[in-house]
C-alpha cells in the first residue's frame, strides 16, 4: 500500500486539487484532436490536391483515429517479428537488422538470389555503359 509522505502529497496536491474540466470543454477537445489528425492525414497524403474532409461526420473521423491507434502498435510488432518483406515484386531477406538476401521473380516467377558482387556488378556495367553511351563514346 502507498503512504502519503509529506512530500509526496506536497508534489501531488496541485495534481488532486484541479478538477476536471466541463464536459464541454472535454468535448471540444476531443474534437480539436480529431480535427488536427485529419489535418495530419492530409498533409501526409502523397496526392497533389488536399484530401477534404469537411463533409465527413466526426464520428467517422474519429472511428478512423481509434483504428489507427490500434493498428500502429499491432503493425509495428509484426515488422519487428517478421524478417522478409516484399516491395515493388522484390522480396527483402533481413538478418541482424541489415538486408541479408534479396530475391527477384525470373520470367516464369519463381524467385531467384544472386550475391551482391553478381548484383552490384551487373547494375555498376549498366551504368558506366549508358554513361558511355551519352558522352557518345560507345
Amino acid at each position: 500500500m502507498l503512504t502519503l509522505t509529506p512530500t509526496l502529497a506536497l508534489a501531488l496536491a496541485p495534481a488532486l486539487s484541479v478538477p476536471p474540466p466541463p464536459p464541454a470543454v472535454q468535448a471540444y477537445a476531443c474534437k480539436r484532436v480529431v480535427r488536427a489528425y485529419a489535418e495530419l492525414c492530409t498533409t501526409l497524403s502523397p496526392m497533389d490536391r488536399p484530401v477534404l474532409y469537411a463533409h465527413m461526420p466526426l464520428w467517422r473521423i474519429a472511428l478512423a483515429y481509434l483504428g489507427y491507434c490500434v493498428a500502429v502498435p499491432l503493425m509495428t510488432v509484426y515488422c519487428y517479428c517478421c524478417t522478409t518483406v516484399e516491395w515493388a515484386g522484390v522480396r527483402y531477406t533481413f538478418r541482424s537488422g541489415k538486408v541479408h538476401q534479396v530475391h527477384r521473380r525470373d520470367a516464369a516467377g519463381a524467385w531467384y538470389s544472386q550475391s551482391r558482387e553478381q548484383s552490384m556488378e551487373r547494375a555498376l556495367r549498366a551504368a558506366a555503359e549508358q554513361r558511355l553511351a551519352d558522352h557518345g563514346l560507345r
